[in-house]
């Protein structure tokens, strides 16, 4: 270091300081460094098995596309996309039981104007344009007679890294259950049947009181594993017998596990999904499931436009 010039500090949670390169080494030993619990991502027959019950609960009952199983399908479907981590779809606290009580953005430097806004997806944060690339109002997309949208795109307001405020874009899939297009439109039209404020969290369905509920980590994790029994009912098959690492994150993992098996590399993938490259190794290394051809390619599909 030369005389008369000081590095610049970096302080972690106790308040003490590094250098930035040291805290970088630090950071990576501490995130790294010990075993993190095995996250299995969802399969092309669990993808198929909840979708199947999800059109049969509506076909019995057309309100219940309101409820939690078709909310959560929706998610799960739309995470395959955007490698949504819990917190931008759901809460992780009691608070999912309390509609005004939701994870915020915190007061930080990098949080800009939406410091105290809600960690999750809210409606200003899906957007969707029609065929010719023209903007569709959400009012317009919720009246009697809605153009189709044939593109769809999603913002990332706050991650705890560089790349917030992104926004990544997705195409439509027509007919296809894994199309973006169609499960964030589904996800925008819930939550204003449900009457959720906008600048609220979407993640919602119904409640047996009367009003909404947000999705939870808990019931996301307890949802995947019911589905993973319908979809083998073998109990000795792999996934039944790794039932446990089937959790909130598991969407996270299938997008990331997709864009592998569809041939983006180590790089495009991080960038598609706001991650480090070494997230993406550590991922792929430990996942072994087979999430299945239909996956890789309706995910491929959905990126013809990036």
């Amino acid at each position: 270091m030369h005389s008369g010039v000081s590095a610049p500090l970096f302080a972690d949670s106790k308040g003490k300081t590094w250098h930035p390169l040291l805290a970088e080494v630090l950071a990576q030993r501490r995130n790294w460094g010990a075993p993190k619990p095995r996250k299995e991502p969802v399969t092309s027959l669990m993808f198929e098995a909840m979708f199947a019950l999800s059109q049969q609960i509506i076909q019995e009952d057309p309100s219940a596309s309101l409820d939690e199983f078709c909310a959560l399908t929706d998610w799960c479907l739309l995470g395959t996309h955007t490698g949504s981590r819990l917190g931008e779809y759901g809460q992780s606290t009691g608070g999912c039981l309390v509609p005004s009580i939701f994870a915020r953005v915190p007061d930080v430097p990098d949080a800009g104007e939406w410091a105290g806004s809600p960690l999750a997806f809210i409606n200003t944060d899906f957007v969707f344009y029609d065929k010719d690339r023209v903007l569709i109002p959400q009012a317009t997309l919720l009246g009697r007679h809605p153009p189709t949208p044939m593109e769809f795109h999603t913002r990332f307001r706050y991650d705890k890294s560089t790349t917030n405020h992104t926004w990544r874009r997705y195409c439509a899939l027509p007919g296809n259950f894994f199309c973006p297009v169609t499960k964030g439109l589904s996800i925008v039209r819930r939550a204003a049947a449900l009457g959720v404020p906008p600048g609220f969290p979407l993640g919602a369905y119904r409640s047996p009181a009367g009003s909404f509920r947000y999705i939870n980590g808990s019931r996301m994790s307890l949802f995947l594993k019911r589905i993973c029994v319908v979809a083998y009912p073998d109990p000795d098959h792999y996934m039944r017998k790794h039932i446990d690492c089937l959790v909130s994150h598991s969407m996270r993992v299938t997008a990331c596990v997709a864009l592998d098996a569809a041939g983006m590399t180590h790089e495009e993938i991080a960038f598609r999904l706001r991650w480090s490259i070494a997230s993406v190794r550590f991922y792929l290394r430990d996942s072994v499931a087979d999430i299945g051809r239909f996956t890789k390619a309706a995910v491929l599909g959905a990126l013809a436009l990036v």
